[in-house]
């Protein structure tokens, strides 16, 4: 009976709409109730710190193009640096496992392999018994390993792999993952990398560094020109550096600006600068300075 009342229930209302604007407009409030309202709200009101800043940014960008480098100077860091540039020994192999645990014991392991070694040695090709018996995912790829150096195998593989000739089958050899037979199937030996690729490394190499040792040495320098001028674009166009005028930003707007304007200590001493002066040279990151100027806060 409730429920069906309920469901049958019906209800007028009336709806009186207030006109807020006039409302609002006989709402005087005083000087003292605003003053008092403001300070128990300020936070609410408080703006963010805000900067006007121009900057240079010095990063061996700037000096590599008048980086200077000999042949003598290549030659003799070749000759310093050989061994990081020789191809060490590499290897291609195949291998045929069979793997030991789960019931199967050593020796049950060992005498598969032998099994898998004669049908090879009869004539079957290495990769058809690969595919057929190896318990190794590399059976799809006949047993293939691909190319290898010295420590990347387990021990006791590496050094079966490393004392073969080429396309001799391996007698079985155990490891952590079981019983391998193994193919060797190309050696490439031990030998320097082409000279004029190498040199062309090093050329790169030397480069950079002297330009590492160019943006230290002319940041120092620069730090009394800055003081002195104080004509930020006057030295990036004198020095072949980048210059920016940036707008008003806040800590809050960080994440809209530049990867460099983005580092904290970029931020750090826009912020700490006095209206009108000069930061000092400031390392952002390594080989990479700026000198921001603060022109408005």
């Amino acid at each position: 009976e409730n429920l069906y009342d309920l469901e049958h229930e019906h209800r007028s209302a009336e709806l009186l709409t207030l006109p807020l604007d006039a409302i609002m407009a006989t709402l005087q409030p005083t000087d003292e109730e605003l003053a008092s309202f403001l300070e128990k709200n300020h936070e609410h009101y408080v703006s963010p710190a805000r900067v006007q800043i121009q900057y240079i940014l010095l990063t061996t960008d700037s000096v590599r193009e008048s980086v200077t480098l000999s042949d003598t100077e290549i030659d003799e860091y070749f000759n310093e640096h050989k061994d990081e540039y020789r191809q060490e020994e590499k290897r291609t192999a195949r291998h045929i496992l069979f793997k030991i645990g789960n019931g199967v014991a050593e020796e049950q392991a060992r005498e598969k392999a032998m099994a898998a070694r004669s049908r090879i040695d009869k004539g079957e090709a290495f990769e058809t018994v690969a595919r057929e018996v190896s318990e190794d995912i590399s059976a799809e790829q006949g047993g293939d390993l691909g190319l290898f150096a010295r420590g990347i195998m387990v021990q006791e593989f590496e050094q079966a792999a490393f004392s073969q000739e080429v396309g001799i089958v391996s007698q079985p050899v155990r490891t952590p993952f079981g019983i391998h037979l193994i193919r060797i199937d190309a050696i490439h030996p031990a030998q320097m990398r082409p000279e004029q690729e190498v040199k062309t490394e090093i050329r790169g190499l030397l480069t950079e560094k002297k330009a590492m040792d160019m943006v230290y040495e002319r940041s120092t320098v620069m730090e009394d020109q800055i003081f002195s001028s104080g004509d930020l674009k006057t030295i990036a166009t004198d020095l072949n550096l980048r210059y920016k005028e940036m707008d008003f930003f806040s800590r809050d707007e960080v994440a809209k600006l530049e990867t460099v304007e983005q580092n904290q200590k970029f931020i750090d001493a826009a912020f700490a600068t006095t209206k009108g002066e000069l930061s000092p040279m400031v390392e952002v990151s390594e080989g990479k300075f700026v000198a921001i100027k603060v022109i408005e806060r």
